[in-house]
């Protein structure tokens, strides 16, 4: 994570920023206030203490982060998304759901060779009120979570790669949805930071061929808006029968 935050791009309505350590804690508090909005009184106390939790693991991870996000004229955040590479701590996927990406479950495909580098995808968050704040269409919202995901692609798109992630089941069905096919690597348990989660593992190579195979205009969008860094698969070789065909997604 760098020191301090740039911006990378104005989007419509918004600009995708970079994020530094100058503005760690607000993204923390950030990615906190969306997931416990409307949380209980009587469960406030508890969600402090997941909140010092959450800022402690930002701060430990901070120097393999990659975090993004889209941020209104006035500042005000919009929405947020990070990326931790596997280095010498173990993610906190692996801590918290007790896997290791060294030995997933069988069936995981284009793993046989060992990864090439590992990130987990976490604090995805888009604030749908302060994007209506800021202006923003309800039909156009969604563009600020594309916008965080296609920059997170951009860092972590290379072949033999693999994300990981535990992913709120809602997140994780719109995903499907637009054709990330993550596949199951473990049981969804039903509260984790405020919501039922399931953790989940997509190489690189499988998320590629898929979405070739069943969006191609998908696959453009996000593979083929980075300036040529993700060539196409080749056509001849699809993804093996063991990995599942990407969801169907809405026009």
């Amino acid at each position: 994570m760098r020191t301090n935050s740039r911006k990378l791009h104005d989007a419509d309505g918004f600009s995708v920023w970079e994020l530094g350590r100058d503005r760690l804690e607000e993204t923390t508090r950030f990615v906190f206030s969306v997931y416990y909005a409307g949380i209980e009184e009587t469960r406030r106390g508890r969600a402090e203490d997941d909140f010092a939790h959450m800022l402690a693991e930002d701060v430990a991870h901070a120097p393999s982060a990659f975090v993004v996000a889209a941020l209104a004229p006035s500042g005000r955040m919009l929405g947020t998304g990070r990326l931790i590479e596997r280095r010498a701590l173990p993610l906190p996927m692996e801590r918290h759901f007790g896997l290791d990406v060294d030995h997933l479950p069988e069936g995981i495909p284009f793993g046989c060779g060992g990864w090439n580098r590992v990130f987990e995808v976490a604090r995805l968050a888009t604030d749908t009120r302060a994007a209506r704040a800021a202006g923003i269409a309800d039909a156009r919202i969604p563009t600020i979570a594309d916008a965080v995901v296609l920059e997170l692609l951009r860092r972590s798109a290379e072949p033999r790669n693999l994300w990981v992630a535990a992913m709120d089941v809602r997140a994780l069905a719109l995903f499907r949805r637009r054709g990330f096919c993550f596949l199951d690597a473990g049981r969804t348990v039903p509260s984790y930071l405020n919501s039922p989660t399931t953790p989940v593992v997509l190489p690189v190579d499988l998320c590629r061929f898929s979405m070739w195979a069943a969006r191609r205009d998908r696959y453009e969008h996000y593979f083929g808006s980075a300036s040529g860094a993700f060539p196409a698969p080749p056509t001849s070789a699809p993804a093996p029968a063991s990995a599942p065909t990407a969801a169907p997604m809405s026009p």
